[in-house]
């Protein structure tokens, strides 16, 4: 992840939350791999560069945001067990792979990162909360709606 794309409020946040500027957490990554191969899960390069960065850290908050509800966000991959049936009905309507990287919202949204870097919020809808990863942990932080790829994945 890159530091000097994160606005200050925003590396703040993550910093109280146990994220330091070039965490790379390679170890748990790699553990992770076995997981994403035994679930049939794509890895894309984007999603293990923000695993090494965030991975197994919970972002707490709650409360409104600049336009949506800001809420609760962990980067724990395992966390999408059983879901790949969901993650390839986005994948679909994304038109790319995607791979689960957590989830937010105390489990009722999880989050993915597809090979071109997006970071994606999904569950019977898909929100695209930025076009990189940076954008997108910004978004989370901040509330700011994403923007929701149509049509509805289940169509």
């Amino acid at each position: 992840m890159n530091i000097n794309k994160l606005d200050v409020e925003t590396q703040a946040f993550l910093q109280n939350n146990g994220w330091y500027p070039n965490r790379d957490e390679s170890a748990p990554v790699q553990e992770w791999e076995s997981f994403f191969a035994n679930e049939g899960f794509h890895v894309s390069e984007a999603a293990r560069m923000l695993l090494r960065s965030l991975g197994g850290l919970c972002f707490h908050q709650k409360g409104p945001g600049l336009n949506v509800s800001r809420t609760g966000f962990h980067f724990d991959p395992t966390l999408a067990a059983g879901e790949l049936d969901r993650i390839q009905a986005v994948e679909r309507v994304a038109g790319e792979r995607l791979t689960p990287v957590g989830e937010e919202d105390e489990g009722r949204l999880f989050i993915a990162v597809t090979e071109s870097g997006r970071l994606v919020s999904l569950m019977d809808d898909a929100w695209v909360l930025g076009d990189t990863i940076e954008d997108g942990i910004t978004h989370l932080v901040k509330g700011i709606r994403g923007t929701k790829l149509d049509p509805p994945i289940w169509l």
